[in-house]
């Protein structure tokens, strides 16, 4: 029987294109939120002012964005943390992009694992290619957050 998932039976995790092992971030996500949204462009052809065809448009990369506490720009543990890992800077700054080295631009994967019940994966979404358009740290009375939005270059998940 399914249930209703909320972000506590979910992780977030950061994954470079290191070869052939990846390096991983978790996002620490004791509140927050993550937003994906798949667009389609259409042509609506017009044959003097009457609907006559439609016909499926250009691509359009996947925009994602979420939030969560900030816990600060570095993680003493490990070196990096999430904000690092998608910016491709500090601790992360060695690490490697999704796309191949025809671009300049610095991708990640996120991994969305969401968990079933007993704490097992029970779906995995992948949004590939992700590449980071803002980063905003924001101070509150309960705690900081940080908010990242940007496109997976893809024009759906890959669900699995």
């Amino acid at each position: 029987m399914a249930f209703i998932k909320s972000l506590r039976d979910a992780v977030l995790t950061v994954i470079d294109g290191t070869t052939p092992t990846p390096n991983e971030v978790e996002v620490l996500v004791a509140s927050g939120d993550l937003s994906i949204r798949e667009t389609r462009e259409y042509k609506e052809i017009l044959d003097r002012g009457t609907l006559h065809q439609l016909k499926s448009g250009d691509e359009v990369p996947m925009d994602i964005s979420f939030s969560a506490r900030f816990h600060g720009y570095q993680v003493a543990d490990s070196g990096e943390n999430a904000i690092e890992a998608i910016m491709g800077r500090g601790g992360a700054s060695g690490y490697t992009s999704t796309l191949d080295a025809t671009t300049n631009v610095y991708t990640t994967n996120l991994r969305w694992d969401l968990k079933d019940k007993d704490a097992s994966t029970e779906e995995t979404v992948t949004l590939s290619h992700f590449y980071p358009t803002s980063l905003e740290v924001s101070e509150g009375d309960d705690a900081n957050t940080y908010t990242v939005t940007g496109r997976a270059f893809v024009t759906a998940p890959t669900i699995t």
